[in-house]
């Protein structure tokens, strides 16, 4: 259905709020590292992005959300006990160190043309323009030429991107955080025309159209896994046996789903009866967004943990809670700019799971190189990272999980 310009205007301010999403952070330039950055022009087709209108909660247990009023879903009761904190323990000692290894592990062999062109097609947030940056460290790598489409996030600019894809017939894409219901039809042009996608963020499966996915809905749902472990050790430390807990989700974002779910089912497995609130929030009410998380923390005094489903668009929460005096609040989240890096080491938020920028993206890299030769692209999992005061060691930009991954990545590619 063709979306209104109040409808339009209200994504786009959305977007905007978005801007230091995660998932989906500097931006891309043409006199750094040589990459051409598009503003594709309006396409007038809309597609079949969602779109929220109010902030919503999960009203079941099962749950099924509703995103067209302000609501939260509250269960547990007033105290709790760990069970298996033994196991948490385990978890989070295993995952605050860097992993050991790069996503990929088996050497190329052949030779890698080096006259390819890639066009990667972002999602219109702050962190789809960090992805440009490691992708163009990537292909400088292969020799490769990169296009950069910075869209806005709406239908509109993203159709625009896949359409000049598909007319400049180009080799490869990547793309990051689209809904296939929103560009399937583009996508299928493309890959008649011979060029190889790879995507990351995404919930859809991969088929003769969609070649690679790093990133996928189970990928991205094991970090609810973790994160609830982190929760339990960390409310150990504190000396908290029933620590409540506000999850802050983006339903907009389906790739975020199986975190929440996977969150909250580890996290009745290990406290049944700690309080649990979940806060749905819909693109348009991001601007209000630390005052929401304010006011369902006033509300509800039992809960002393804040769980972002992703970082960015929560950097301000900090600040919200000391102006309204809300002290002893632990702040967690997932996939961290530079800034909320810089709130955890300032004691501001707690810690937070890495995104593995670096070693996702060369890892989709290496998935073309191999489907190019007739090789068998490899398998992989994005590592896992919990990351607080203790280790992180720069907060003024993104850096790999492993320091040599870079290298490591060339070694494969015989570069």
């Amino acid at each position: 259905m063709a979306r209104t310009t109040q409808q339009r205007r209200r994504w786009t301010f959305a977007i905007g709020a978005l801007t230091t999403l995660t998932l989906v952070a500097a931006c891309g330039s043409d006199d750094e590292g040589g990459a051409t950055t598009t503003q594709p022009a309006s396409a007038s087709t809309a597609g079949g992005a969602t779109e929220s209108t109010a902030a919503g909660a999960d009203t079941t247990v099962g749950g099924a959300s509703d995103t067209t009023a302000a609501a939260t879903d509250a269960t547990g009761g007033q105290s709790g006990s760990f069970n298996d904190l033994a196991g948490a323990q385990a978890i989070v000692a295993e995952y605050s160190k860097p992993p050991t290894d790069i996503p990929v592990t088996v050497p190329i062999e052949g030779e890698i043309p080096s006259d390819k062109t890639l066009y990667f097609i972002g999602c219109g947030t702050e962190y789809c323009s960090l992805e440009t940056d490691i992708l163009q460290q990537a292909v400088d790598i292969l020799g490769w030429k990169l296009q950069s489409f910075e869209t806005d996030g709406t239908p509109e600019s993203t159709t625009a991107a896949w359409t000049q894809a598909v007319r400049d017939k180009v080799d490869y894409v990547i793309y990051s955080a689209t809904p296939r219901s929103q560009i399937g039809d583009l996508m299928d042009q493309a890959a008649a025309n011979g060029t190889q996608i790879v995507a990351c963020c995404t919930v859809d499966k991969t088929d003769d159209v969609l070649d690679y996915v790093m990133g996928s809905d189970d990928q991205v749902g094991d970090l609810g896994k973790i994160m609830a472990a982190w929760v339990v050790d960390d409310a150990d430390k504190q000396g908290l046996t029933n620590p409540g807990i506000l999850y802050v989700d983006l339903p907009d974002f389906p790739i975020l789903t199986a975190l929440g779910e996977n969150f909250k089912s580890s996290m009745a497995g290990y406290c049944a009866d700690c309080a649990y609130e979940k806060l749905d929030l819909g693109l348009a009410d991001l601007a209000g967004a630390a005052d929401q998380i304010v006011s369902t923390l006033r509300a509800n005094t039992e809960l002393k943990y804040v769980i972002l489903s992703t970082d960015s668009p929560f950097v301000g929460v900090p600040a919200a809670l000391d102006a309204a005096g809300l002290s002893g609040i632990r702040i967690f989240g997932e996939g961290p700019t530079s800034a909320v890096l810089q709130n955890i080491v300032a004691g501001d938020q707690a810690g937070s799971m890495a995104f593995a920028i670096y070693e996702n993206f060369f890892t989709l890299v290496d998935a073309l190189i191999r489907l190019e030769l007739g090789l068998p692209a490899q398998p992989a999992s994005p590592p896992n990272m919990i990351l607080t005061a203790d280790n992180i060691t720069d907060t003024s930009k993104l850096t790999p999980l492993l320091p040599d991954t870079v290298e490591r990545f060339k070694t494969l590619w015989g570069k």
